[in-house]
């Protein structure tokens, strides 16, 4: 065998080899922190891509983190299905964390359903403003500890418009005033004097009416013109 010739290697150093470089390779996939270096992995279009770990792409230089457009033709852009908490959660230290737009009369650029008794869409805010609904072309400023925010941009528009039933379950209701009184105290709690109430007798009282209604700490007080004979209830409601 000439000097310039390499010495052939027995099969068991090959198979020894080959086996020291496939530990190697699995070692450096597995063997990553998690967060540090995330393992190769292309998404695939028209597929399903499975994983057993989260994917987080992050985007920096003021540019769109993830785009994802449709022609018009499908029935969404993205879709997105969650298990048991969240389909999608978001966060932003900038402007959003969520931007849907839409560019024609029919589209719904964010739109969310919950086929059980959860929620579809919803929004907290720690201080601020929950979810804001706003027709125009500026977009508001957060109001504080409100959590729904209706506004326009123009007294001629609608702020807030329902169909069916408006429930305001601690500013309104029913309360018996006893016979032979003239006035009743209702509880409401978070109810200050700057707000303004209106109530009317829920029954016809001959020669008897509502002198005032009155906001105060948590409570609101009832008037009446004189005493009732017959117990009576009123219906109030308080707002501002």
């Amino acid at each position: 065998m000439s000097a310039d010739q390499p010495a052939r290697r027995s099969r068991r150093q090959l198979l020894s080899s080959a086996a020291s470089a496939a530990a190697g390779a699995v070692a450096a996939t597995f063997a990553t922190a998690p967060g540090v270096e995330a393992a190769v992995f292309n998404l695939q279009a028209e597929t399903t891509n499975s994983t057993t770990a989260g994917t987080t792409i992050a985007g920096t230089g003021g540019i769109n983190t993830l785009m994802i457009t449709s022609d018009g033709s499908s029935s969404g852009a993205l879709n997105v299905h969650g298990g048991s908490d969240r389909a999608i959660s978001a966060a932003s230290d900038g402007l959003y964390a969520v931007f849907a737009m839409g560019s024609s009369a029919g589209t719904i650029p964010l739109y969310g359903a919950n086929i059980s008794t959860g929620i579809a869409v919803g929004g907290i805010s720690i201080g601020g403003t929950g979810v804001v609904a706003a027709s125009g072309s500026n977009f508001p400023v957060a109001q504080a500890d409100t959590a729904l925010y209706a506004t326009v941009d123009a007294p001629t528009k609608t702020g807030l418009k329902v169909d069916g039933r408006v429930v305001l379950a601690n500013r309104s209701g029913r309360k018996l005033i006893p016979a032979r009184a003239s006035s009743v105290v209702i509880p409401a709690p978070g109810v200050r004097a700057g707000n303004f109430a209106v109530a009317t007798l829920a029954t016809a009282r001959t020669g008897r009416w509502v002198r005032a209604a009155t906001c105060g700490t948590d409570k609101v007080t009832v008037y009446l013109n004189g005493a009732l004979a017959t117990a009576t209830y009123v219906s109030w409601i308080v707002l501002g």
